[in-house]
């Protein structure tokens, strides 16, 4: 799998929010990522302590986008988990393919406790 170097973009939102990331996977020249049939799991942790365990651990999905191309990272948080988070983190999405290989994309995700402080 050819994922290694690939980063996921800033995710912000405000606490208690259900949110939906969608990230079309692209090759360095542009074309669609075709992921096929792959498993992924995505893991909130602490930004700085990056060893500690995980504030959330849950099964994510790869969608097709209108071509069917299985190219879409589909992240979701539900109001409940996201409540439960406050500051900076990082959020790796790690996915399996059939045949066992494992990229591991990360992005930093900052979660603010009051709307007033989003830009």
């Amino acid at each position: 799998m050819y994922l290694r170097s690939y980063a996921l973009p800033p995710w912000e939102f405000v606490q208690g929010e259900a949110k939906e990331q969608q990230i079309t996977l692209r090759h360095t020249d542009g074309s669609l990522y075709d992921l096929g049939e792959v498993t992924v799991q995505m893991d909130i942790g602490d930004f700085v302590n990056r060893n500690m365990s995980p504030v959330y651990s849950g099964e994510q999905e790869v969608v097709e986008d209108n071509t069917g191309v299985r190219c879409i990272l589909k992240l979701v948080l539900d109001a409940n988990i996201t409540s439960k988070l406050s500051g900076k983190y990082l959020y790796i999405a790690t996915i399996t393919d059939q045949a066992g290989n494992v990229a591991k994309l990360r992005g930093p995700m900052l979660v603010y406790d009051d709307a007033k402080n989003v830009q």
